[in-house]
C-alpha cells in the first residue's frame, strides 16, 4: 500500500493552487456545521458524487475541522497522482489481501486526537440524486479497531447551479451523534445521559454495524437536501 507521507513544502504549494481551482470551479463555497468538536479523534463519512470531494474534504478541515489530514483512496489512482500522498492520501487495493493492510492503517490513524480520517464509504462515485446511499461492504472494520471516542462526523456536499454557469457548492456538517438523538426523541425519550446517551453525544456505542451507520448517514443527507432546498 502507499501510505500518507505530509511533507510541508507540498501542503503550501500545492495547497495555495488547489485553493485557486476549487474557487474557480465554484462560484461560493459555503459550510453549515453542527457538529462540536470535543478534541478526539474525527473520523470524516462524505458522499462521493466528484472529481473534487477529496479537496472539499481538504477545506472542510482547513476552515472546522483543523486536524492533520488522511484520506483513503483507490491504489491505482493514487499511484497515477503520487504527490497527493505528500498531502495525506493513502490507498487501499479492494478485493486483495493487501485491503486489510489499508483497513488496519486507518484505524491507527484514529489513535491520534490530532487527527482526521475521510472516508467514502461508496466506494465509487453515485449520483447526488441517488436515494438511498449505499455504502460498500468492509470498510466498518475501520470503526471496529479504532478507540472508542472517535468523533463521527457526517458531510453532505450539494451543488446548485440555478442562473448561474458555476455551481454553488454547499457543504453540511453534522456530528453522527445528532441522528441518534434524534431517533431517541422520536420515542419521546430524552437525551440526558441517564436514558442511554453520553453527554458528549458520542453515537460510536451506538453504532452496532455498518448497516446501522449507513441508514443514519441516509437520514442525515435526506435533511441537508431539504436544508439546500429551503435555502435556495
Amino acid at each position: 500500500m502507499i501510505k500518507a507521507e505530509h511533507h510541508p513544502f507540498h501542503e503550501h504549494f500545492f495547497g495555495a493552487y488547489l485553493w485557486v481551482h476549487i474557487r474557480l470551479a465554484f462560484r461560493h463555497i459555503r459550510i453549515h456545521s453542527n457538529f462540536t468538536d470535543n478534541g478526539n479523534p474525527i473520523l470524516l463519512i462524505g458522499n462521493h458524487f466528484s472529481w473534487w470531494d477529496g479537496f472539499i474534504a481538504r477545506h472542510v478541515n482547513i476552515k472546522v475541522l483543523k486536524r492533520k489530514l488522511h484520506l483513503m483512496m483507490d491504489e491505482e489512482q493514487l499511484a497515477k497522482r503520487k504527490f497527493l500522498s505528500r498531502l495525506g492520501a493513502f490507498s487501499i487495493r479492494k478485493s486483495s489481501r493487501s485491503a486489510i493492510e489499508s483497513l488496519h492503517y486507518a484505524a491507527s490513524i484514529l489513535n491520534d486526537p490530532g487527527n482526521l480520517l475521510v472516508l467514502f464509504p461508496q466506494g465509487r462515485f453515485q449520483s447526488l440524486h441517488r436515494q438511498p446511499l449505499t455504502f460498500e461492504k468492509g470498510w466498518f472494520r475501520i470503526i471496529q479497531e479504532s478507540p472508542p471516542n472517535i468523533q463521527i462526523v457526517f458531510m453532505a456536499a450539494l451543488t446548485d447551479y440555478f442562473s448561474s454557469p458555476r455551481p454553488g457548492l454547499d457543504i453540511y456538517l453534522e456530528s453522527a451523534g445528532s441522528e441518534i438523538i434524534y431517533k431517541h426523541k422520536e420515542y419521546g425519550q430524552t437525551d440526558h445521559p441517564a436514558d442511554g446517551l453520553p453527554a458528549d453525544n458520542n453515537a460510536v456505542q451506538f453504532i452496532k454495524d455498518a448497516k446501522t451507520l449507513e441508514t443514519a448517514y441516509n437520514e442525515f443527507h435526506k435533511r441537508a437536501i431539504s436544508m439546500q432546498d429551503a435555502n435556495s
